[in-house]
Formats: structure tokens, sequence, C-alpha cells
């Protein structure tokens, strides 16, 4: 048989599929199951759509942006300062570290809130101006 032959008993299926995890998860099986990656085709019907953040991250889905870990390197530096300074001052290392540590961590959550905020602001800012018909 030539390889034209071949070919033509090729079997193609086609559907479309809202994009999703478990689409993923079905392509992987179709592999696993002996269907070769190079006669598999999955393409994206629509434009990528920008989901909805939510402030912190779940077990479930995770943006990669934390907003916490600034606040918690902020906090450690204050907390640190606070107990090196709890010894000369009469307030205590004890409270004054627990005061750096709230501190600290207020100040970093609220600036790295502010930074994402504006950036976001920035790159709807960016996507607006390139949509715009004039």
């Amino acid at each position: 048989m030539n390889s034209t032959s071949d070919e033509s008993e090729i079997l193609h299926i086609v559907s479309s599929f809202e994009y999703s995890t478990k689409l993923e998860l079905l392509l992987l099986k179709l592999e696993e199951n002996g269907i070769p990656k190079k006669h598999i085709v999955a393409i994206p019907l629509d434009k990528k759509r920008e989901q909805k953040k939510g402030l912190f991250d779940t077990i479930h889905h995770s943006d990669g942006v934390s907003v916490v870990d600034l606040g918690f390197i902020l906090g450690m530096i204050l907390m640190l300062l606070g107990v090196i300074y709890g010894y000369i001052l009469p307030i205590g290392p004890i409270f004054l570290a627990f005061i750096g540590l709230l501190l600290g961590f207020g100040i970093g959550t609220f600036t790295k809130y502010l930074y994402l905020k504006r950036k976001k602001n920035q790159y709807n800012r960016e996507q607006n101006r390139g949509n715009s018909y004039d």
C-alpha cells in the first residue's frame, strides 16, 4: 500500500468544546489510548476570556499573583526590628515584635494591593486603547 491510501483510511472527528481542564484530561486520555499526538488537533474557537480574579487563591485555582507576599516579608522585617528595639524600649520585645508584625503585614499587603490594582488599570487602558475604532 502506498501512503495516500493510508491517509484516506484515517477517521476525522470534528467537534467544538468550551475550553476547560476536563478537555485537557480528555486529550491526555486519547494519547494514553494510543492515538498519536500528531493526529489530535484542538483549536480554541473564541478569544480567551479574562476570568474574574479573586483577592486570594483557592485550592482549585491560582492566578499566580499573591497579595500577601510583600505583607509577610515586611511583617517579618518589622517584627525582627521590634524584637531588637524592644530590649531597649520599656514596652518590651514581645509586644513590640507583635506590633511590628501587624504593622508590616498591613503596610505590605496594602501596598501590593494598590500596585496590582494600578497594574490592572494600566492593562485595561491599553486594551481599550487598542480596541478603539477611530
